[in-house]
């Protein structure tokens, strides 16, 4: 059986990923979502 991933992201304001969509065979099985901290 073949397994085809792909992936969907979206990026903050300075070109961060902050949400991974992970797809299994077209379906959506994983989101991992991540919050990144920026200081002067």
């Amino acid at each position: 059986m073949n397994i085809s991933k792909t992936y969907e992201y979206r990026f903050d304001s300075k070109g961060n990923w902050i949400h991974k969509i992970i797809c299994l065979n077209i379906i959506p099985s994983y989101i991992i979502e991540r919050e990144i901290n920026y200081y002067n």
